[in-house]
């Protein structure tokens, strides 16, 4: 069995959690964005003393919900938990339902079987985002059009793209728990780091200065939405998309050396 043999059978039992999700997940950025201009209100009744939090972002313009509650939180919270939990179960899932018997019984390639999974989920990973464009790009066209003071579709596409590229070392940190953990700690070991990462990365401008260094050891301090949707800087985004995808490979390299070395009695 090759790399592409398994990705094709974790295609197969993977797909139906996989096509639910781009299925949740289309309901609620439509519904997010129809709502957008709702939340006005909302925002309006924060204390001035609290305004601080969105930093010199204008919350009360498209683009700026979109950038600080879509790829600021929405996304970590239903995208990153739902993708990190099923990477996170790659091998310890099927340690516990012991399917990975049948394989590592024979003398196959582990690293074949894990990059094999690894690529399968990158696949579903770059679907879920190609289908969450198409739903924010085709609302935001019908609503405002192509070319609108409100939000540069160039831009919104690239941000995404950006996201994608954060997702996927989400998944890599999510594949090394699952070779070094059990089933049910791998998820959690995932899930605390993720979250470990999010408060390093977004909210690194309350630590002394002496610290400031520890920011960039979050994947989410290289992606940086409100530059690009906001401002249009597109400086250093391939040098953090650089570093994001170097980051990827070197955690899966890590993971199926580890695996390749990981005792799993039959």
């Amino acid at each position: 069995m090759n790399i592409k043999a398994i990705s094709a059978f974790e295609l197969k039992t993977q797909r139906k959690s996989f096509l639910w999700f781009i299925f949740f997940i289309s309901l609620v950025n439509l519904l997010l964005l129809s709502v957008s201009d709702s939340f006005n209100s909302a925002f309006e009744a924060i204390p001035e003393s609290l305004m601080f939090i969105f930093g010199d972002v204008n919350i009360f313009t498209f683009e700026g919900f979109i950038s600080f509650v879509y790829f600021g939180f929405e996304w970590v919270f239903l995208y990153g938990i739902f993708l990190l939990s099923k990477s996170a179960n790659i091998i310890a899932g099927d340690i516990k339902n012991r399917s990975i018997e049948l394989y590592i019984s024979k003398p196959r390639s582990r690293v074949e079987f894990i990059l094999g999974k690894w690529l399968t989920h990158m696949f579903f990973t770059i679907i879920i985002i190609c289908f969450s464009m198409f739903v924010g790009v085709g609302f935001v066209s019908i609503k405002y059009g192509i070319n609108t003071d409100e939000i540069n579709i160039l831009y919104f596409v690239y941000t995404f793209l950006w996201q994608m590229f954060v997702i996927i070392s989400l998944q890599s940190i999510g594949i090394l728990c699952s070779v070094k953990s059990k089933h049910t700690d791998a998820v959690q070991y995932a899930f605390v780091i993720m979250m470990f990462m999010f408060i390093l990365g977004n909210m690194s401008g309350f630590f002394n200065e002496n610290i400031q260094w520890v920011k960039y050891l979050s994947v989410f301090t290289y992606f940086r939405p409100i530059d690009l949707l906001i401002y249009h800087d597109t400086s250093g985004v391939f040098r953090d998309i650089m570093i994001l995808f170097i980051f990827s490979i070197t955690m899966v390299t890590i993971s199926a050396i580890q695996f390749k070395e990981k005792d799993i009695s039959i």
